[in-house]
């Protein structure tokens, strides 16, 4: 679940849309107690027409149905009360109402980073032997900044994967350091770290490693964030994360909005 700041009315929109969408898809229903035993009543599921609120299951925890239900049910309880909330705080901002955008979203032009590929990906793709290991909630990083830049953005909530191989077609061989996925845009954005940019040899490496990204038809700051570190001492988290947000202005840019 996301709980991040709206970057603008637009973004704002397609929030609210975003959520309405994937509560539509998700089982609806409630916890309480039967007989004394924790139960689950459904009263929706999408792939099932015969469960309505006057029909609903009710389902113990520990059987295998309850299992199946219990994350979706709390899924969509939380979702709820995020477009409870974001409704709440749209009408406090502004005075019409917001746009209906259906998913999945149109563009004006087609990226080579889809929501799919993210979704498929495997992630520790690359097999260039590690330096040295440093093990982050059971990842396996090859760098401080690498740890640093996958704390930074469990600290901003952001999904992501780290090293996803990008080959075949148009791609050259690439493993972004880290990709996110915004999923209200149903984009994600890569990043790599380009560290000591003070040493001449890694600053060629990180220049040739840009090259290949845009001859594999990334867009920067659209579908791939290069983020320079001017020595290897220095990690700014707020300059990280306004390149995040410039990321997202520009893919909002790119989104076919309703009238």
């Amino acid at each position: 679940m996301y709980n991040r700041a709206m970057v603008n009315k637009t973004h704002h929109e397609l929030l609210i849309s975003y959520y309405k969408d994937r509560y539509s898809r998700l089982p609806h229903g409630s916890f309480g107690t039967h007989n004394g035993r924790p139960v689950i009543y459904v009263t929706y599921d999408p792939n099932n027409p015969q469960i309505t609120p006057k029909n609903k299951r009710c389902l113990s925890h520990n059987s295998k149905d309850g299992k199946l239900y219990f994350n979706l049910i709390s899924e969509s309880i939380q979702i709820k009360e995020k477009i409870l909330k974001l409704t709440d705080n749209w009408n406090i901002n502004y005075k019409d109402n917001p746009r209906d955008i259906p998913f999945p979203l149109k563009r004006r032009a087609a990226s080579p980073l889809t929501q799919d590929i993210y979704d498929n990906a495997a992630e520790f793709q690359n097999t260039y032997p590690f330096k040295r290991v440093i093990e982050y909630k059971g990842m396996r990083l090859r760098s401080k900044n690498e740890l640093i830049l996958c704390q930074t953005l469990d600290n901003m909530g952001y999904e992501y994967k780290v090293e996803i191989g990008l080959s075949g077609g148009r791609f050259s061989t690439l493993f972004p350091d880290a990709t996110i996925i915004i999923r209200e845009l149903q984009k994600p954005v890569s990043i790599e770290l380009d560290g000591a940019a003070d040493d001449e040899d890694y600053y060629t490496k990180a220049e040739n490693r840009k090259r290949a990204y845009i001859k594999s038809g990334f867009i920067e700051q659209k579908d791939i964030i290069f983020f320079r570190l001017y020595d290897s001492y220095s990690f700014d988290h707020s300059r990280l994360e306004a390149l995040i947000t410039a990321a997202i202005y520009t893919n909002l840019s790119d989104i076919i909005l309703p009238d």
